[in-house]
This record gives structure tokens, sequence and C-alpha cells, in this order.
């Protein structure tokens, strides 16, 4: 199944958090580069993995708490240990705010991020983009409560994709970058 856009709606009463997170590029320091990697880390303390994100009013967009963090140009230390670089967890319902560190990539203008199957109770929904520098390269949207562990353990992932473009001059390359979202369902 293709790509799926993600629809729109107002945030659930329940949610009561704002995850915020950082994507940014790390190269090996060779030049040419022969090693570039990946990484989401959490903004602040509150956005690390034991965390659901920084608590906010029930239901209510946080646009003033996600255009300081798109204008914020730190990047803090505030990591956690995924099973990868790309890999973050979602503890409760949350709004998710993704901004991209560095003025050499953008999102993609039309569906920045799309799930990777169409979730029948719309899992992930209301996507908004935000500029930095007069670049796409802030998003934000909903996610409904994470189911709980399967019965071996492991917890359920789901799939959503980022659509970037790599920008040079007037150049664009278009990339998509494929992170799992580990969903620990605590509320």
């Amino acid at each position: 199944m293709s790509d799926q856009p993600l629809p729109d709606g107002d945030p659930e009463p329940e949610i009561t958090h704002l995850k915020r997170l950082s994507v940014y590029v790390e190269s090996d320091g060779e030049v040419p580069a022969r090693k570039l990697r990946m990484h989401i880390v959490g903004y602040s303390d509150a956005d690390r993995d034991e965390s659901g994100g920084k608590v906010i009013a029930p239901g209510q967009w946080p646009e003033s708490d996600i255009v300081d963090f798109m204008g914020d140009s730190e990047l803090t230390d505030s990591r956690f240990v995924p099973p990868t670089q790309l890999d973050f967890p979602i503890q409760r319902r949350c709004i998710i705010a993704l901004r991209l560190v560095g003025k050499f990539w953008k999102f993609r203008s039309r569906d920045a991020i799309k799930t990777k199957a169409r979730h029948a109770d719309k899992r992930y929904y209301s996507l908004r983009t935000y500029e930095i520098d007069g670049q796409l390269r802030g998003v934000a949207f909903c996610a409904k409560k994470p189911y709980r562990r399967r019965h071996d353990g492991s917890y359920v992932k789901h799939g959503i994709n980022l659509y970037v473009d790599f920008v040079q001059d007037h150049f664009e390359l278009p990339v998509t970058i494929d992170p799992d979202i580990e969903n620990k369902g605590r509320d």
C-alpha cells in the first residue's frame, strides 16, 4: 500500500503533552564525506523516553510552544536510547513537533509526513508545517493513544515517513527518511 497523508482534525481533549524532537545529520568529518548518520533527539529532559513531553493545556494546540521550539537554534543533548538513531518512542497521546537542524534540507511542501498504512483510527493526524529562516523545516502533528505491549514483550511500532529535500544552491534532492515510532503505551 502506498503512503497515506495525515488526516485533518483537532487535538483530542486527552492530549496533554508536546513531544519536541530535533532531526540532525552528522558526518565523519572527511572530505568528501564517506559516512552520514542521522539522529533524532529530544529537545529537553521532558522529551526523553521516560517522559511523554512537555505538559500542555488539554486538547489545545500549543502554537506558542511549538513556535518557540522551532525558533531555538540550540541542539541540546537530551538524548534517548532508541534501537537506531532514527527511532523515537511515544509514551502517551501527544503532539509531536519535529524540526530539521541545518539549512541544507527542508520538508517537502506537500505531505511532509505520511503514514505507511491507512490506520482505521487515524492514529496520526492534523499535520501542520512551520518555516524556519524562510524554509519549511518544522512540522507538528497529533498522535493518538499508543498501543500496549505485545504478548511477546515487544512494543508496537508504527510507520511514518518524513519527506525532505536536500538543498544546495538551486538544486533539490528528494529523500525519504523512514523512522520507527515505538509506542510504549503508558496512557
